[in-house]
């Protein structure tokens, strides 16, 4: 299937419900049992979510590297500002969820509080942070990561299998508190910028 052509397609012809924030948006496709396809482009990205009853069934990520499908798609996709809600027949719906499914849907809906906005920041000053999680050299899935910022808790998620975990912060200085599988607590001093996209924290 070419899914551009068809995201392409779509939002010629489809009747389209309005624009969202990702977080809005899920809302909203679970508030009208929407069957459909909500879009968000950006320049060289095309990041697409496919809802069935209301639930997001199938999730497309594309951009100048290449394509990501169902749970890999999810966290890039996550960090995109709008999304153009259409809806569209079943079968064509069901077609596309078939080739890119989504299984760990509580990553799409946690990467909803990632984005941390403060009044007189640029947009300039946010990027995204990946965090890998480590004990003994191993990555550590299904440990979860919550950051905070002076006492108030920003954004919180859980680690995928390669140990990693990403959130849409502003550069600054925060406190990332670490909880692992055995309910143990670590807390890290972590400093953000443009020049430590990446980090790594040891258990």
């Amino acid at each position: 299937m070419d899914i551009q052509g068809l995201i392409e397609t779509v939002l010629k012809n489809a009747k389209k419900r309005g624009s969202f924030p990702l977080s809005d948006l899920l809302a909203a496709a679970m508030k009208d049992t929407v069957c459909g396809i909500a879009v968000a482009q950006e320049p060289g990205i095309t990041a697409c979510l496919a809802f069935v009853a209301g639930e997001p069934e199938g999730a497309v990520y594309i951009d100048t590297k290449g394509e990501l499908y169902g749970d890999r798609a999810v966290r890039p996709l996550t960090c995109m500002d709008s999304f153009v809600l259409c809806d569209v027949q079943q079968d064509i719906v069901d077609a596309l969820v078939m080739g890119c499914r989504v299984f760990e849907k509580n990553h799409l809906t946690q990467g909803t509080t990632h984005e941390i906005t403060e009044i007189g920041i640029k947009r300039e000053a946010i990027g995204h942070l990946t965090l890998h999680i480590l004990k003994n050299r191993e990555p550590q899935n299904g440990v979860r990561v919550t950051m905070r910022k002076d006492g108030r808790v920003l954004g919180s998620d859980i680690t995928y299998e390669d140990g990693s975990v990403g959130f849409r912060i502003l550069y600054g200085t925060y406190e990332c508190v670490v909880q692992d599988r055995s309910q143990n607590i670590r807390a890290f001093r972590i400093h953000f910028d443009e020049a430590e996209p990446d980090q790594v924290l040891d258990l």
